[in-house]
């Protein structure tokens, strides 16, 4: 949306899920100052397709209502259920700010990650990317994953998602892949199919 106006988040993450393939990294970058219950639908049809997400809240570092509208925003998110989201707390124009510096703030005690950032300024960008990586764990994790014969549907998705590095028949039936796949895709696979180990 334009500066000064809402963003309709529910059409454009519908939209954004029908458009990518299933099981994808999403990251939302946004001030959030749209449409909260719309911005949940939306994050819930993305979820639905498997999608791993990372949120990335923008504020302005030098705003006099800072505060206020992070603690809304925060309300509103734990309100409709959507704590579950990871949620980067990106305070933007810190070039605006006396004596602010680039700086990131781990996640703790149930508070979302922070960084202060001047994106106009190019300060503290390599730490939201640090940030953002950390969140959607690009570092993979390699695991290795028994397939049954009736779970062959499992193994195309496997397969599909790029996650498949090597395939053995076992003499049982079934498959032994090893994969490479983030704690969040592992954890999803682990609830649909309880017997991969």
């Amino acid at each position: 949306a334009r500066q000064g106006h809402r963003t309709d988040f529910f059409s454009v993450l519908r939209t954004l899920s029908e458009t990518l393939p299933p099981r994808g990294m999403v990251v939302v970058i946004s001030d959030l100052l749209g449409d909260r219950d719309g911005l949940f639908r939306g994050l819930q049809v993305l979820r639905r397709r498997g999608h791993d997400l990372v949120v990335l809240h923008v504020m302005d570092a030098s705003a006099d209502d800072l505060a206020l509208r992070r603690d809304e925003v925060r309300a509103v998110l734990a309100r409709i259920g959507a704590e579950s989201t990871p949620v980067i707390e990106v305070y933007n124009k810190i070039d605006l700010c006396p004596n602010a510096e680039p700086r990131f703030e781990p996640a703790v005690d149930g508070q979302p990650a922070r960084v202060w950032v001047s994106a106009a300024a190019d300060l503290g960008l390599d730490l939201l990317r640090d940030a953002v990586s950390a969140h959607l764990d690009l570092a993979k994790q390699r695991r290795r994953v028994d397939v049954p014969p009736h779970a062959g549907r499992r193994r195309a998705q496997l397969y599909a998602s790029g996650a498949v590095l090597a395939e053995e028949v076992l003499e049982e039936g079934g498959w032994a892949l090893d994969v490479t796949v983030s704690d969040a895709r592992w954890s999803r696979l682990l609830a649909a199919d309880p017997d991969a180990r």
